[in-house]
Parts: structure tokens; sequence; C-alpha cells
């Protein structure tokens, strides 16, 4: 039946832009037609899909016309838009050998359902590996002919690279176990890693002491790529690509033949004439110096994924320090990334493709749900009354399901609510619900369509990392304090010694109690100032000046910097500013962008006792603040004792701080 509306798209209150570009579309010139003659089985699916935050799509009949809601118009990506395109001009790379047969099923009446479909897609300029879960589900017209499908999907591109990503972290993790020679240990992380990216050769490169010569002793390649084995002079890849390996950068180069980077001449005859066409340049340092480069090389252009660029990097890092200590290197860097667990964002992607279909009369107070709705909701294959429906709701979450009902109608927006269930055999089941509920004359339901799935298993995941979240902060802070008790015992409750090791184990708290409020997703720089500051109390924190702009860092950068602050406000406190009526700035900035973004500290003292010259000997606290920002973040520290105060500069880059970094 068309739709009786004076309006055929008073679907929503929402105006997005695909509600617009909707409104706008010229549909007399399509198969679809004059919108006032759409089914209202149509209308009613076009207004879930756009008033919904989950990529949807509809096909709609014998010309398989397309619409879609904002989320897929992200998905479409440099496709879009492609508003009343046939479904197979949107995507015509993956309609013969991917959508055509599927699509075919579901207009033949078929509802079909995959948790992940790998399409090779052509949405951004480039071919993609991608991954979907999806649903279609087939909608047919008053005569019971399919007219066409409805299909809410999910890109889980990320979620599978990722998994793959860890099962390799998880091999390459039994392999450095297995492995004590260096050669060896190199060149199986070198196989693992090209043969993940799908590259054609990947090596561990040996720098000179001048910084001039690479040796390549052994490389992985898949047999049709040439061997890079041998000495290589680096000036021959040109000065940006040397340059930045140099300085400690990463080089990912898609296309040498036109990177600025590489398209000098020079570099792109080095590059030719080793037949490589695309890379990944790791750079590893030992202090300053350039010891060592992992490298990924491809006989064709590539488009690297930023994932699959930092895991190189970490495998690069893990080997860098294997290797390291195999030949018994004194001074190392003493670091291994933690192992990536898979992220909610794929429980939650597997999860949300699980969905149920249903519908709601309320003028014949029925309920018509698919299989797999009435799976969740455990009914059988007889007729459902809404007071079924209520009945299998909890009987605590049902005034709350009624409120939420009217709630919708009343302020024009879409159901979205999780409730529990009460299965036959008793169990108890969590489940979401997302829909649209249309109003009679008198402001009551009239009818809804919508949504549901079950989401006990992600909800009870969610509960047990809280419970064990905070089981290990409260588990912590008694080691800690445990600590702090055996060093007052043993060094003296009262000696120096005493007060220096628990002031430190006092920040390492400070700071575990910061992150422990994020739930480990990073502590505000800012605030971590302010704490440090506080904790040493005596009203210190009036004499402190801060200033900088807002900055979350990641748990590792949080703690080292802690011990650091800790470091400067105590030594102020012994024998600077702090100790008389001086006066202290702590002002920071962020300098550069990109890969270059630097984060720089400035810490200034005035006012103190003057400073008669440079201590002869260093104590452990400058150690800490050098060495450990040093090794652990790559920083750089400045300490400046002037007669006129002490003053620190500490430049850290940011890709080492901020909470999307963590290491």
């Amino acid at each position: 039946m068309p739709s009786t509306s004076s309006d055929p798209f008073a679907f929503s209150a929402d105006e997005g832009e695909m509600s617009r570009l909707i409104r706008a579309h010229d549909w007399r010139a399509t198969s679809l037609g004059d919108p006032a003659d759409w089914p209202e089985v149509l209308h009613t699916l076009v207004g879930i899909m756009v008033a919904s935050s989950q990529p949807m799509f509809i096909v709609w009949g014998p010309a398989r016309v397309t619409l879609y809601n904002d989320s897929y118009a992200e998905v479409l990506a440099g496709k879009h838009p492609a508003l009343g395109l046939p479904f197979e001009k949107v995507w015509p790379e993956i309609w013969e050998s991917d959508l055509e047969p599927i699509v075919s099923r579901a207009y033949a009446g078929e509802a079909l359902h995959m948790d992940d479909i790998t399409l090779m897609m052509m949405r951004k300029g480039y071919l993609e590996e991608t991954h979907f879960s999806f649903s279609y589900t087939p909608v047919r017209a008053h005569d019971g002919a399919v007219a066409g499908f409805f299909c809410p999907c999910l890109e889980i591109t990320e979620q599978v690279l990722e998994e793959h990503r860890a099962h390799l972290r998880a091999e390459l993790t039994d392999r450095m176990r297995a492995l004590t020679n260096p050669g060896d240990l190199a060149h199986e992380a070198a196989r693992l890693v090209g043969r993940h990216l799908g590259a054609g050769q990947a090596a561990y490169v040996e720098v000179d002491e001048d910084g001039a010569v690479a040796a390549v002793a052994r490389d992985w390649t898949d047999g049709e790529m040439p061997s890079q084995k041998g000495e290589h002079r680096l000036d021959a890849f040109g000065s940006s690509v040397v340059g930045a390996l140099r300085a400690g950068r990463i080089i990912a180069v898609d296309d040498v033949e036109t990177d600025a980077r590489t398209r000098a001449s020079g570099a792109r005859s080095a590059f030719r004439g080793r037949g490589i066409r695309s890379f990944i340049f790791i750079p590893l340092m030992r202090g300053e110096r350039l010891a060592a480069i992992f490298s990924v090389s491809a006989a064709e252009t590539r488009r690297w994924r930023d994932g699959d660029v930092a895991l190189a990097a970490e495998a690069a890092e893990r080997v860098f320090a294997a290797v390291e200590q195999s030949r018994a290197e004194t001074e190392r860097r003493a670091s291994e990334r933690r192992l990536r667990t898979a992220r909610d964002e794929l429980a939650l992607a597997t999860s949300a493709s699980n969905l149920g279909w249903g519908s709601w009369d309320f003028v014949t107070r029925t309920v018509s749900l698919d299989v797999r709705g009435r799976t969740m909701m455990d009914f059988d294959g007889g007729a459902i009354s809404i007071a079924d429906w209520l009945e299998r709701t909890h009987v605590d979450d049902r005034a709350g399901l009624k409120a939420e009902v009217r709630a919708c109608l009343k302020e024009d927006r879409p159901f979205d609510m999780e409730f529990r269930i009460v299965r036959e055999d008793g169990e108890e089941r969590i489940l979401h619900g997302t829909g649209v509920f249309e109003p009679d004359g008198e402001g009551e339901p009239a009818h809804g369509t919508g949504f549901i799935r079950d989401v006990t298993e992600r909800k009870r995941a969610e509960q047990h990392q809280t419970m064990l979240m905070a089981e290990l902060d409260h588990r912590v802070k008694n080691i800690l304090a445990v600590i702090q008790s055996i060093a007052r015992q043993t060094l003296g409750r009262d000696s120096d010694p005493s007060r220096r090791f628990v002031g430190r184990i006092n920040a390492l708290a400070q700071s575990h109690t910061l992150l422990a409020e994020s739930r480990w997703e990073g502590a505000g720089f800012t605030r971590l100032v302010e704490t440090t500051l506080a904790a040493y109390g005596g009203g210190a924190e009036d004499r402190v000046t801060i200033d900088g702009p807002s900055l979350t860092l990641n748990p590792r950068a949080a703690q080292t910097l802690t011990l650091a602050l800790h470091e400067l406000v105590t030594n102020a406190a012994k024998h600077g500013a702090l100790s008389g009526d001086g006066r202290v700035a702590a002002h920071w900035t962020i300098e550069g962008e990109g890969e270059a973004a630097r984060l720089v500290f400035c810490w200034r003292e005035r006012g103190g006792p003057p400073i008669v010259a440079e201590p002869e000997r260093k104590g452990f606290g400058s150690f800490l603040i050098e060495q450990t920002l040093a090794f652990e973040l790559e920083g750089t520290v400045t300490l400046d004792f002037a007669r006129e105060g002490f003053a620190a500069r500490i430049e850290l880059p940011m890709s080492c701080l901020r909470a999307d970094h963590r290491l």
C-alpha cells in the first residue's frame, strides 16, 4: 500500500546529510517513481534506516535501486554520493565475484547473514582488503513477492586484521623463545612479518659505526622478488630517506615513483635497481646513532596500513632488543611492547550482526518476530501477543520498557534500550532493542518496527573486566604500601635514604591512582603535575606556576614522567627555589606536527639559594630524569645549573606520550 502521509518523507525529525539527500533526490527519474506512491513498508524501512547510527542500506525494486544512511555513507567513502544508483553500479569491482550471488538469493526470498565476508573494495582510489558483518533481510510487497532487501551491516576490517596481527605476535613470541642465535632470530622475524604483510622481501639490516653502509647478511623473499643480500651505501637512497632514518623516524612509502622522499632521480634509480616499488623502513637506534634497519619491501605499489606499520615497528623493536641482548650489549633499550588483546569492539561487531527483526501491532495486540528474534526471546512457532512479550520481560524492567516507548513517542525519537528477559528455563538474558514506534491519534503507540540483539555475553565480559581491574588496582596499592613499610623498617623511618625511596614509591602510587580512575586509558598531564606538587605538601603549589595545553598521557608515559617530576619537586624543596621563598615556573608546549610533533617541558626556578657551580657528581635523581626519560620515552633532557636558579628542558616525541600510542 502507498504511504497516506502528506509528506512522503515524514519518517524522522533527523536532518542528517542523507535525510536531506533523500528528500532532494529526483526519485521520479528512477524506477522507484514518486515517493508518494512508495509502499508503506519502504517508508518504514527508510525511516528506521536514516534514524539509525549503524550503517544500513536498502536495495529496492527490479532495478536494485540503492538507498542508505549517514553511517553507510562513511563505508562508501569516495563512492558517496551513490543514492539512487543500481547496487551493481555502486560496487562494480565486487559485483560479479561476491555480491551478485547473495543479492540473487535475497531477491529469491532467502534471509542471509554473514559474520565476516572478505571484499576487495575500490572506494578510496585504491584496492583494499575489507571485512564486513551483515544480514540481508528480504522484504515482500503486498502480493507476497520480494520487493527488495534491507541490510544492517558493520565494517570489521580493523578488528579482523588486528586479530591476525595478534596471531602473528603470538607466533613471533614463540619463535623468539625457541631461537638464541641472533642471525636466526632476525631472519625468522623478517620471514613472519614479510609473509603476514604480503610483501616480497624483508630483512634485519645492520648499519656500520659511521652510519654509511647497511649490510644484509640474510633476508627473506617470496621467491619472486630478488634478494637484497650484501652491502648497500645508505646515501644511494636519497638524503630525505637517509636523513629521516638517522633521525629515528619510520618511513612508509607506497610508491617510490611518486613519493616526494624518493622521486629524486638518484634515489628512484637505487630502488628501481633493487626491484623495490614500495617499502617500510624501521630505524633502530642505539642512543642517538642509527644501529640497524628493519625493512619490508614489495615489487609493486602498496597501501601500507597504519596498523601494519605499527606491527612491523613492534616486531623490529622486539628483535632489536633480543639481538642486542644476545650479543651482550651493555647499553640497550630493554622494552618490549605489550601484546594487544582483541578489542571490545570486536565482540560488539560480532554480536551486532546477530540481529533479530520484530514488529509490534498495538491495535491487534500482537508481535511478529523473525526466526532469530524468536530464538532470542525463547518463543516457539506459535502466535505472540504483546502480553506474552511483556511476560517474557523481566518483571523489574517492564515499567521502564513501557516508559521508554512512551518517551520515544513524546520526544519523536527512535527506541534504544537494554532490558532483561527470563527464558522458559529461568535463564536471564540481556537484550538491546532499537527501532521506531508510531503513535495513534491519542499519543498512544499504534505500531513499531525494530531490531533486537543479545548482548548478555558482552555485558558479562565488561562486568568481569571491571571486577578484575578493581581487584588489580587494590592489590597493586597494597603491594606499594608493603614496599613502603619494608623501606622504613629496613632503612630507618626518618633516614634520608628511606624518605627518598618512600617518596618515589609514593609518586608511583599517585600515578597509579590517576590511571586507575580512567581504567588505565590514560592520565591528564596537567593533573599529573598538580598531583605531584600537592603530594609534596607545604603549600609549595602556591609558588609554582603551571601553564600548558591539555594532554592525555598513556600509562607508561604517565608513570615515567611522574618519577621525573617527583625528582624535580623534591630537588627544588631540598636544595632549590622551594627550600626558601623562591618560585618555580612549569611550562610546556607541543611543537611540530604529525610524526615530528614533540612535547617541550620547561622547569625554571628563581629566588632560591644561588648555585655556586654545577655538581661534580650527579645523584640518582638526575639519573632518573636524564636516563629514564631517554630510554623509556626516547626523550632528551638538558639540565642547567645557572647561578640564578636551576632549569630543566625536556623534549619528548608525542608518539611516545599520547594515550592512543601505548607502548
